[in-house]
């Protein structure tokens, strides 16, 4: 795993998980260039579907093992935990 490539909130969530790797978490993948051809076959083959051609940022729900493979590939940057979005006015 490229830890250089991993937010520290990420980081901190996924030395806190289980080793047995169920735990699964929502993240923003940030790419270098526009996704095309290769890299959309290694995203949907990780089940990230929504990689659309030309996308540079896409949302997944991965796990560790996924995250480790996919910070290893030179042509994403960076790896983002995603926070749960409050809506102001509510408790």
């Amino acid at each position: 795993m490229d830890r250089k490539k991993i937010d520290s909130a990420l980081a901190v969530a996924l030395m806190s998980s289980a080793p047995a790797g169920k735990d699964r978490f929502s993240v923003f993948i940030e790419m270098a260039d526009p996704v095309a051809g290769p890299e959309q076959l290694f995203l949907k083959e990780l089940g990230i579907l929504n990689a659309r051609p030309g996308a540079t940022i896409v949302t997944a729900t991965l796990s560790k093992d996924s995250i480790a493979a996919l910070s290893d590939q030179p042509w994403i940057s960076r790896i983002r935990l995603a926070r749960k979005m409050k809506f102001a006015g509510r408790s």
